[in-house]
């Protein structure tokens, strides 16, 4: 019987900071080659007119062509442990997920899209997976059925995020696929509700709202010693070179 053909896909254009990714694109192909993934790093730029962040909806066309069963996105500063299960082992094919999510309408001001789905799903686009039968959730809209300057509108980052670097448009991505999941029904499962169900942590580190050289910096403190330097915190199982 053949295996399920799957990738992991993650994004880096406009040269990303590449301090960062010469960490985390190691710890990507590593998990990836122990769960048979190919690994696809998106480097083109196909819709410079929006945000470098929508251009991971490649991957609704990305996945068709390569014909996977599975596929998986993590952002280019996220850092997976090798130790870290396959999520599609545990999440049915007819479900999307995210890594987590909000309560949506803290962050998006309603359409009538959320409004019938009802769920009030906000996810975070940094950790996103599809099957072959839910692709739609990377289903690219800008342009089609909302412009980005209406999508931009009903994006409000909290508090906390606004005093970082973090704007609306850096969340344009969040948005859109929070919004194909209310669009399409489609059956939803955060990661950490797996890990809960399975007694097992979530083996992943990913810092959004600071600096690539601060990244850098934590992420050097955790791979040596299990400690983000900066914060004090440790991080049980990170210290994978000590």
């Amino acid at each position: 019987m053949a295996r399920p053909k799957k990738t992991l896909y993650t994004l880096s254009v406009d040269n990303f900071a590449p301090e960062v990714t010469e960490i985390t694109f190691p710890l990507m192909a590593q998990w990836a080659k122990k769960h048979r993934y190919e690994f696809k790093v998106i480097t083109e730029r196909v819709w410079p007119q929006y945000p470098p962040v929508y251009e991971k909806f490649q991957i609704y066309d990305l996945a068709r062509k390569h014909d996977d069963e599975y596929s998986y996105f993590l952002d280019a500063d996220a850092m997976v442990h090798p130790d870290m299960f396959d999520p599609w082992e545990h999440v049915p094919k007819d479900h999307v997920f995210h890594n987590g999510s909000d309560m949506a309408n803290l962050r998006w001001t309603y359409c009538r899209l959320f409004r019938r789905d009802g769920r009030n799903i906000a996810g975070g686009n940094w950790c996103t997976g599809g099957s072959e039968w839910t692709r739609e959730i990377w289903e690219p809209s800008l342009g089609k059925d909302i412009t980005l300057e209406e999508a931009v509108a009903n994006i409000h980052p909290i508090v906390s995020e606004l005093r970082t670097v973090i704007t609306p448009h850096h969340l344009i991505d969040d948005y859109l696929t929070s919004r194909n999941i209310a669009k399409y029904g489609l059956k939803f499962m955060s990661l950490m509700d797996v890990c809960k169900r399975l007694s097992v942590p979530c083996y992943f580190w990913h810092q959004y709202t600071v600096s690539p050289e601060k990244k850098v910096a934590w992420m050097k403190g955790m791979l040596s010693s299990g400690y983000m330097d900066d914060a004090g915190q440790r991080i049980n199982g990170w210290n994978l070179l000590g």
